[in-house]
């Protein structure tokens, strides 16, 4: 796994003057993708996606980042989408915090780091249930899960959270930062070293079947 900094990423970084300086209505939902733009991403399956959202309703499509595929996503894009460039630090995580879903379309991606800091920004997210987001998104508790890929089924899922009840949307944002919490670095680690320690035992037990030393590893010392 990956751990994320709870503080650094944060409903508390929401700042609505972003809304006004990229244009944002008050009403508007604001979709976002966050990361590179590049191929690897499927981010043309997202416009396409995108375009087969009703002009009428009121969402803005938001991508924060930057990449040799910008001049094509450009000429994708229809009127409702914004791009907002490379963004960094506090710009990051306040843009990040400003948007309410984050949709994330890459097939790729062996974990995906960009969805567990959009859920400490309490943003629940979207994307194809395969490795990577897969093993971090809970379908239904902290973001939606789409089982086929293709951009017919990225538009529905989407539209369902266009047409979720503000009530039940603020509930899994809430499930999505209390997930994200969970997993800090320290608790991460934690994991990792009594993985390895697992390991450790099982080979000094195979080692005293064998007749070799039986010494605890690492002497049993609680850190290890």
């Amino acid at each position: 796994g990956r751990g994320v900094n709870s503080e650094d990423f944060s409903p508390a970084k929401r700042n609505a003057q972003l809304h006004r300086e990229l244009g944002i209505g008050s009403e508007e939902m604001v979709f976002t993708y966050v990361g590179r733009l590049a191929a690897e991403k499927n981010l043309e399956m997202l416009l396409e996606a995108w375009r087969l959202i009703p002009q009428h309703l009121p969402c803005r499509l938001l991508l924060v980042g930057d990449g040799p595929l910008h001049s094509r996503l450009s000429e994708l894009a229809d009127d409702r989408v914004i791009f907002a460039g490379y963004r960094q630090g506090e710009a990051l995580s306040a843009i990040t915090a400003s948007a309410d879903v984050l949709v994330f379309p890459s097939l790729t991606d062996t974990f995906g780091n960009v969805v567990l800091e959009a859920m400490a920004s309490g943003l629940p997210a979207i994307a194809f249930d395969v490795s990577g987001p897969g093993d971090i998104i809970h379908h239904g508790e902290t973001g939606l899960l789409v089982a086929s890929i293709s951009a017919e089924t990225l538009a529905a899922a989407m539209q369902s959270v266009l047409d979720m009840d503000s009530e039940r949307l603020g509930l899994m944002g809430q499930h999505a930062r209390r997930y994200a919490e969970r997993q800090n670095w320290n608790a991460i680690l934690g994991q990792l070293r009594a993985q390895y320690l697992q390991v450790l035992q099982r080979e000094a037990a195979l080692q005293k079947d064998k007749g070799g030393e039986t010494a605890v590893p690492c002497g049993g010392h609680e850190n290890c």
